[in-house]
């Protein structure tokens, strides 16, 4: 690799900031300001870095040039130069070598073929002037406030002046006094807490105490409800008279009650149909008028003896999925299912038999306790209940 070469690539990237290898990449300098570093307690001068890109693969002429104008070259000539360097970085860097150029830094090619520029360049930056990296000490106030306070270190020094600086030396030595921060022992902590935690107390107590006396001390006063006079109603004036009284002669008592049950309905079929004397003349006789027929209410078909077949329902559902779940549910719990539509929806409960009243009342809290509070008795034998 010539030297040549690489020192013209230096010098084109400290005057113009950025070179290209034709095919291969381009050197970019990036500039950096001058740094004050804490941490490494130094003052670092203005400075660059190089960084590689090997995606601008195009030819920017500028080594070209710089091989021509300034280093005398034909440019057939120089550009076989470039070529053979282009070419002699390639080859090595498909061997797995690491390309070392010059003040530049250093190039490797991964197993991907991506290339890898580490820099290592210094003075690419002419805003450095050449300038170090100058080293600093922070400055112990505590001590340049000692020496003020001591007449005799203010005098020694001023004493030696001449040797290690005069003037800086009594400078420092009429620097104020620093102020100190106060430090207050830990037990005045502590009392202090503790008399803000009595305060705070004394003032929780005194607020429950008033609270309680505002319950306690003025209880109010019990309502009293008056009592509002019984008054007698008004006397209706439009009252029919009272019925005149009946002799005592014409009035008789209704048959003992038998024993057998045929019997008393027919007594009592014959006491409904017997004339009732009534008064309503005016020489004392009464008028014999025929009693009132009624007819007794039949009983209910659900308390007669036999077998009946009592309906339960226990839901509406609109979804099939839900009755036929609804349905084996019922029928693994023991009971007999139905279903009926209503409209567009359908009836799901339990169809059971019963004698008595007793056993459909049973049958009935059965199924509220295995299955839901709302079921109800719909049909007793085909008649709907409600």
């Amino acid at each position: 690799m010539s030297d040549l070469l690489q020192t013209t690539l230096r010098e084109v990237l400290v005057d113009e900031g950025r070179v290209a290898l034709p095919s291969l990449g381009t050197f970019i300098r990036e500039n950096y300001a001058a740094v004050l570093s804490g941490a490494d307690r130094k003052i670092l001068p203005p400075s660059a870095r190089v960084v590689f890109n090997g995606n601008l693969i195009v030819n920017d002429g500028r080594l070209l040039r710089a091989l021509v104008e300034k280093k005398g070259m034909l440019r057939p000539q120089a550009e076989r130069e470039m070529q053979a360097l282009i070419a002699d970085i390639r080859s090595r860097l498909q061997t797995g070598e690491h390309v070392k150029l010059d003040g530049i830094g250093t190039l490797f090619q991964q197993f991907d073929d991506q290339i890898v520029f580490t820099t290592v360049a210094e003075g690419l930056s002419k805003k450095a002037f050449g300038l170090p990296a100058v080293a600093f000490q922070p400055i112990n106030r505590r001590a340049t406030a000692e020496v003020a306070g001591d007449p005799l270190a203010g005098a020694s020094l001023t004493g030696t002046g001449a040797a290690v600086g005069g003037s800086e030396a009594a400078a420092t030595a009429t620097l104020p006094p620093r102020r100190e921060a106060k430090v207050y022992p830990p037990a005045l902590w502590y009392t202090l807490g503790i008399i803000l935690l009595l305060i705070a107390l004394w003032a929780i107590y005194g607020l429950f105490r008033s609270v309680a006396g505002a319950s306690t001390d003025d209880p109010r006063s019990p309502v009293v409800q008056r009592e509002q006079p019984v008054t007698a109603p008004p006397v209706r004036q439009n009252t029919a008279p009272a019925p005149a009284p009946v002799p005592a002669n014409s009035i008789q008592p209704d048959e003992a009650p038998r024993l057998t049950n045929e019997r008393n309905r027919v007594d009592d079929e014959a006491a409904k149909t017997r004339p009732v004397r009534q008064p309503g003349t005016s020489d004392g006789s009464a008028i014999i008028a025929p009693a009132p027929t009624t007819v007794a209410p039949p009983r209910p078909a659900t308390n007669t003896t036999g077998t009946n077949v009592a309906l339960i329902a226990t839901g509406l559902y609109g979804n099939a999925a839900n009755v036929r779940k609804n349905v084996l549910r019922i029928e693994q719990a023991g009971f007999e299912a139905f279903t009926e539509k209503a409209g567009r929806y359908t009836r799901v409960g339990v169809k059971t038999t019963y004698t008595t009243a007793a056993e459909r009342d049973r049958a009935l809290a059965k199924v509220r306790a295995r299955f839901t509070t709302d079921a109800f008795v719909m049909r007793i034998n085909g008649k709907k209940v409600r």
